[in-house]
Parts: structure tokens; C-alpha cells; sequence
């Protein structure tokens, strides 16, 4: 009965998620009634059945999110003989911003190395230093940074955190000078890393940009101060398991969001003082079209609070077979970290305010494959992924 509860709810939400027209106001709040009208009887008759209990406790999520991850380097060049990274797979995976999502279907790790020289712009940088530095140019990299399975996947240019990248030296390489690389950044600037090993054969840095790098060669001493090493490109991460659910004390509609998981967790007596005995809140994405003005506010939002991406989210609540926007008192909505977004990094949600404004609010909870905030509005929301240390509150 639980689970045709589910299936219909599923089925329901479907006729005006993906209808052929985008909903209005109006005629959203008619299916949402009409859909709260359809299942109240069912959900009353299994009500006792789907109220959890003060002991509830998550369902346990797949295990294959502990996978080792395979880090592949190429490097296809007349002049540098190799390249590869030092830092754990793992801990690159999470830096490179690999979803759950594909971390569960088995993507991979690769880097491309080939000898080719950056854009006019990136060049002229790249030049310039040298020439201001006295620099020699041994050679000019392409860095291809991939998350993928196959053919499939995605380039990444800027990482979370830096890795540690080892790169061997030519063959005639003099071992009287000192090496080190000008590496373009992602915002058109540059940085100089010295070499952190002691072979004399090859260089070992930190980097978070992973597009265009100059090997140079200069006198001794002369990237002494550039020596960075940074702890982070070392750390033995382990991949966080994906949430696979949410303890609630409001009955939640499970089945309806794959990507997401969501729960009420204040406690059932607050919540009951003031919705009533049968509440329940139904979970599902929502899409904003392309000239969607809510779409639009919620995109600034995301951007001023310092947002790489988000995905949206629609919790709404029923009380008596009547749909709650807004309740009297705040209570704590705890969501997984959505399994489309990046596994590492800091999350906040976005909240649609009753006058069409959004305010965005940082994660109140210490867990990383969960955000929690505490809200007394159940309408249109995005979850939003920012590096870690930067995202802000918008009010």
C-alpha cells in the first residue's frame, strides 16, 4: 500500500512536470490540489504506517561510493618525456568536482599532455614573464583534465584545491639551472611554482589550474621563493557516501526526486502543534524555462552568494488536504547533497521568498553529504555548490 502510494504520487507529479506547456501560478496550484485531493485518503489510511519514530535512522546508502577511482595520465610530447599527478585519485576526483552520479557509474580520472601553445593572450602572458624574469622557455603544455567513462565526460580547468603534478625534464636538461613553471590561471592571470623535489630529473608542483603551463629554466635560486607546497594536494580523501535517505517526521513521498532526498526533522509535536495530524510533503525537481523570470532571480542569487552550480528543488507541504506556502514557525528541512552535483566542496540552499524575491542560506549542519537550513516556506528552492569557504548568505 506504501509503495502504490508512492507510484501514484510519482505518476501525478509527471502530468505537470513534463506537460507540453509550462504550468502558470494558477494552474500549478490546481494540479497541486488536485493531486493533495487524490492521495489524502490513501495517505490517511497509511498514515500510522509512514510516521516515523523518534529513533528513525537513515537507510543505509550503496557502498560503491568507496570504489577506488582510476587516475590515467598521457603525456604526447617532443620535449617533456612524462607528466603525472602525485596526489591521491580520490582526493583529485573530489577537487576535479566529480558528482556522485558519476563516480557511481564508474567515470575515471585522465590527463591529457601535448605540446601546444595557449591562446594569443595566454601566450603573450606567458612571454611577458619570461622576459621579465629572465626566464628560459623549455616548453609550452596543454593540460586536458577529464572527468570521464569512455568518450564521455568533462574537461575541468580550475580545481577545488591544488594536486601535485610531477613533470620529467628533456633529455640535454642542464643541471646548473633551476626549473620551475608559470602556470595560466583561470581569470587570464598567472602564478610561478618552484620545484618542492630533490630529483634534479624532473619538477614536482602544486596547482589548482589545470590548462597552460611554460616549463622555464633560470639561474640558481631563482624560483627559491616560488617553493609552495600546499598540504592539501597530499590529503588521503575517502569519496562520502551518497545519502539515500532522509529522516523525516512529516511523511515524505520518496520516489517522486532521484537526485535528491529530502525530510522535515524537527520534532513531530512541534510540527503537529501547528499543521495537524495528517501532513505530508511531496519532493520533486522543478526546471525553469530559458526566459523564466524566476529562474533568473534564482541564477543571481546563486552568483552573489559566490555559486559554481545548483539544481532545483520543489518541497511542498499539505495540511488537511490544503497546500501550506508558509507556516508560523520555522522548522529544520535537511536535503542530500544532490547526486548531479560535485561531492566536495560547501553547499547553501535558495529559497523563494513570498514576494518573488530569494534569499540564499549557508548549510546549518555538520554533515557533508547533507544540507539542513531552518525555513517556514515550502515553495520553489535550488540546492547550491560553491568551493569550499565561499559561498555567502544572501538575504
Amino acid at each position: 500500500m506504501k509503495y502504490a502510494v508512492f507510484f501514484a504520487i510519482f505518476v501525478l507529479s509527471l502530468l505537470f512536470i513534463e506537460g507540453e506547456e509550462p504550468l502558470n501560478k494558477k494552474e500549478e496550484m490546481k494540479m497541486k490540489k488536485l493531486v493533495a485531493t487524490l492521495l489524502s485518503i490513501a495517505m490517511v489510511a497509511t498514515m500510522v504506517l509512514c510516521v516515523p519514530g523518534a529513533g528513525l535512522t537513515a537507510e543505509a546508502a550503496d557502498s560503491i561510493y568507496h570504489r577506488d577511482i582510476k587516475f590515467t595520465a598521457i603525456t604526447v610530447s617532443e620535449v617533456i618525456p612524462r607528466v603525472s599527478v602525485s596526489t591521491p585519485a580520490v582526493t583529485a576526483a573530489l577537487y576535479a568536482g566529480m558528482t556522485y552520479e558519476q563516480n557511481s557509474d564508474g567515470f575515471e580520472l585522465e590527463l591529457n599532455v601535448t605540446d601546444q601553445y595557449a591562446t594569443a593572450a595566454g601566450n603573450a602572458v606567458i612571454q611577458n614573464v619570461a622576459l621579465t624574469n629572465a626566464y628560459k622557455i623549455e616548453a609550452n603544455l596543454k593540460l586536458d583534465f577529464k572527468i570521464c567513462r569512455g568518450i564521455f565526460g568533462n574537461s575541468v580547468k580550475e580545481l577545488a584545491k591544488p594536486v601535485r603534478i610531477a613533470a620529467w625534464l628533456p633529455a640535454n636538461y642542464d643541471p646548473n639551472r633551476d626549473y620551475g613553471a608559470v602556470i595560466l590561471k583561470t581569470d587570464g592571470t598567472y602564478e610561478i611554482r618552484g620545484d618542492l623535489d630533490l630529483a634534479p630529473e624532473m619538477i614536482t608542483f602544486d596547482t589548482k589550474y589545470v590548462t597552460h603551463i611554460a616549463i622555464v629554466s633560470a639561474p640558481k635560486g631563482s624560483f627559491d621563493v616560488y617553493k609552495i607546497a600546499d598540504p592539501a594536494s597530499m590529503e588521503q580523501l575517502v569519496f562520502p557516501v551518497w545519502n539515500s535517505a532522509i529522516p523525516s517526521t512529516v511523511p515524505t513521498t520518496e520516489n517522486i526526486n532521484e537526485w535528491v532526498k529530502c525530510g522535515m526533522i524537527s520534532p513531530w509535536a512541534e510540527v503537529q502543534a501547528e499543521v495537524g495530524n495528517y501532513s505530508w510533503m511531496v519532493f520533486q525537481h522543478w526546471f525553469p524555462g530559458e526566459e523564466n523570470v524566476l529562474g533568473q532571480t534564482f541564477e543571481n542569487a546563486m552568483k552573489a552568494a559566490g555559486g559554481k552550480e545548483m539544481v532545483y528543488v520543489d518541497p511542498y507541504l499539505y495540511s488537511k488536504g490544503k497546500i501550506l506556502e508558509q507556516t508560523a514557525n520555522p522548522y529544520v528541512l535537511t536535503f542530500s547533497v544532490p547526486k548531479n552535483l560535485p561531492a566536495y566542496g560547501e553547499y547553501a540552499v535558495a529559497v523563494c521568498n513570498m514576494d518573488g524575491t530569494v534569499s540564499v542560506y549557508k548549510d546549518i549542519d555538520t554533515n557533508e553529504n547533507t544540507v539542513s537550513l531552518y525555513t517556514n516556506l515550502f515553495r520553489k528552492y535550488a540546492i547550491i555548490w560553491g568551493y569550499e569557504g565561499t559561498l555567502k548568505e544572501v538575504k
